[in-house]
């Protein structure tokens, strides 16, 4: 077996971070789009009605470019990196016998054609009719 540096592609723990962090940011400004709709069909004091109205599109302008930064933060992470990037102790043992195998199928095949054709040359000047 021989020793080499593990290059499987694995997830990338940073996009997950930036994703699990898009994502909250999505559910802010969704969250206060309910609330916007909510605040505007219940019943209740028209001054508080008044104040929700004008501190609710601000919080939702403020959220919606937090999600936005969020978008362009997660988009130059790559989704897979090699397992060795993220350790750089990762090993994979890999057989010598991979690097020969292709070889001795091609032998082996190679030699089964050859006796097959030996013994149907064999049948064929064995028979006296011909």
């Amino acid at each position: 077996m021989e020793l080499s540096p593990d290059t499987a592609p694995v997830t990338n723990p940073a996009r997950a971070a930036a994703r699990a962090q898009h994502k909250a940011a999505e559910d802010a400004v969704a969250t206060l789009e309910r609330a916007i709709g909510t605040t505007g069909t219940s019943p209740g004091e028209i001054a508080e009605t008044n104040r929700e109205f004008s501190r609710l599109p601000n919080e939702l302008a403020t959220a919606r470019i937090e999600r936005d930064e969020a978008k362009q933060t997660l988009k130059p992470i790559p989704a897979k990196v090699a397992k060795n990037e993220l350790d750089p102790s990762a090993m994979r043992a890999v057989s010598r016998l991979s690097h020969r195998a292709l070889p001795m199928v091609c032998r082996l095949l190679a030699y089964n054609a050859e006796l097959d054709l030996a013994r149907s040359l064999n049948a064929y000047l064995e028979d006296d009719n011909e």
